[in-house]
C-alpha cells in the first residue's frame, strides 16, 4: 500500500504538470470505458441472463433450420412436427411464431403476439399466475381454440389486475378471444428482449397470421424477410 500511495502522489503531480493532457487522458477513458460498460450491461440483460419465470433455463436451447444464405431460417409446422415426433434429443420440443396482433375495435392497440403449440408451457416449465394456460388440448382442430393467455403487465394495463379479466373476452384481429390464464409475472416470452403481450394456440394461426395461415404451410415451407411474418418457429426447448 506504501507502494501505491507513493506511484498515487507521483502520477498526481505529473498530470498536474500536463491540465490538458490529463483532461484529454480522462476524456479518452470515459468515452471508452462508458459505451462497453453500456454494451455489457445491455448484452447481460438481453442475451447472458437465463430466461426468468422458466424451469431449468440453462437446459434450453434454440432450434432453427440452416439454409445456404439464410442461417436462420424458419421451418413450417409439418416439419416441427416430424422433429417433435421423431426426434429422441429433446425431452420436450415446442413451437412458437411471433406475430403483431390488433387488440380492440375502432381504435385498435397494437400488442406483441407469440402463436405457440400446446406443449409450449409445459415445455418450459411455467405456471399460470391466475387460470390456466395454453395446453395439449388447446393444439386441435384449427380454428376450434379461441383462447389467449395474456402476460401479466397487459392483464395489470388493460384490465387493472381485475381476476375477472380470466373467462372475459378479448378481441384480437377482429377475432374474439378467450382469457382462460395470466401468465406468471417474471415470465415475458422465450425471445430475449423482446416481451410478448399475449399468448394464442397454434390451432388459431389462421386467425391469428391470416396471411400466413396454417393451411397454406405445407412441408419445408419458408417465407422471404420482405412478408414480415414467420412460419412455426422452433423457438426454445427444454
Amino acid at each position: 500500500m506504501k507502494s501505491l500511495l507513493q506511484d498515487l502522489r507521483f502520477s498526481v503531480r505529473m498530470l498536474g504538470k500536463a491540465p490538458g493532457f490529463a483532461a484529454l487522458a480522462v476524456a479518452a477513458l470515459a468515452l471508452g470505458i462508458g459505451p462497453n460498460t453500456a454494451i455489457f450491461s445491455l448484452v447481460n440483460a438481453v442475451l447472458l441472463r437465463p430466461l426468468p419465470g422458466v424451469r431449468e433455463p440453462g437446459r434450453l436451447v434454440s432450434l432453427y433450420r440452416m439454409q445456404k444464405n439464410d442461417p436462420y431460417d424458419v421451418m413450417g409446422y409439418p416439419d416441427y412436427a416430424d422433429y417433435r415426433d421423431r426426434g429422441r434429443s429433446f425431452s420436450g420440443l415446442a413451437a412458437h411464431s411471433a406475430t403483431a396482433l390488433s387488440l380492440g375495435g375502432g381504435a385498435p392497440e397494437r400488442l406483441i403476439g407469440d402463436v405457440v403449440t400446446g406443449n409450449y408451457f409445459p415445455v418450459l416449465g411455467v405456471t399460470a399466475a391466475r387460470g390456466r394456460l395454453i395446453g395439449p388440448e388447446d393444439d386441435a382442430p384449427p380454428g376450434a381454440h379461441p383462447v389467449a393467455v395474456l402476460s401479466y403487465a397487459v392483464w395489470q394495463r388493460h384490465f387493472g389486475a381485475d381476476p375477472a379479466a380470466v373467462g372475459g373476452k378479448l378481441v384480437l384481429n377482429g377475432y374474439p378471444f378467450t382469457v382462460v390464464g395470466i401468465a406468471p409475472e417474471r415470465f415475458a416470452g422465450t425471445t430475449a428482449g423482446q416481451p410478448y403481450d399475449v399468448w394464442v394456440p397454434m390451432s388459431m394461426l389462421d386467425q391469428a397470421m391470416p396471411l400466413v395461415g396454417r393451411s397454406s404451410l405445407p412441408r419445408g415451407a419458408r417465407l422471404g424477410l420482405a412478408e414480415r411474418f414467420r412460419t412455426a418457429q422452433a423457438g426454445r426447448f427444454l
